[in-house]
């Protein structure tokens, strides 16, 4: 009877050992274990290959829109283009940056802008625009309170470039009809004179 007992705890302590044995066994720390070397390499030469502007890319803030603007050059020869960013684009928006670039004066009003969509199967037939020689489809109608003085034709000529240009560009113009208080400044629609078509990025 003795000897069975002292054999079952034997057994059992050959059981323990062995599954103690067995198990694996735990880092001294228990935070996470480094990974291994080439793992950590690939990692580094992956982040390396990413462009800076990727991983912190320059805040633009969503929902701005571009606005385009003409302006005249230094010598009044052609038209500067000038590019930059706005909550949204509407005509006080353009009043508002061609009085800043000088090309309207200061206290100048918009009495009234309108889009009117003349398009037709007849006009879009014929002509992309008036640009082309043919009837424009989609016209804005704009009445500012004034207009400054020029010394010359070339000078109004300039003027009046910036004003169909800025608008025609940030609305998808085909041509411009532009009034003055009330009265119509011309029979005929602005448009981009293509002496001044080839503008320079201001």
């Amino acid at each position: 009877m003795y000897r069975k007992t002292l054999c079952c705890i034997v057994a059992a302590m050959a059981i323990a050992i062995s599954a103690t044995s067995c198990s694996p066994s735990r880092p001294a720390s228990d935070g996470p274990a480094e990974p291994p070397a080439d793992v950590v390499a690939a990692a580094a030469t992956s982040e390396a290959n990413v462009p800076q502007g990727d991983r912190n890319p320059e805040v633009t803030e969503p929902g701005l829109d571009i606005l385009i603007v003409f302006r005249g050059n230094d010598n009044s020869s052609s038209l500067e283009r000038v590019m930059s960013y706005t909550e949204t684009v509407d005509g006080q928006v353009i009043l508002d940056k061609l009085v800043e670039y000088g090309v309207l004066e200061d206290g100048t009003e918009i009495l009234s802008f309108e889009i009117i969509d003349e398009s037709s199967p007849s006009a879009e037939a014929e002509s992309n625009g008036p640009m082309a020689g043919g009837a424009a489809t989609r016209i804005g109608h704009l009445d500012l309170s004034t207009l400054p003085e020029t010394a010359d034709e070339n000078e109004e000529q300039i003027l009046l470039n910036c004003i169909a240009g800025s608008f025609m560009e940030n609305f998808s113009l085909n041509g411009l009809e532009l009034s003055v208080n009330g009265e119509l400044y011309s029979d005929e629609l602005l448009t981009m004179n293509m002496k001044y078509k080839n503008v320079t990025e201001g």
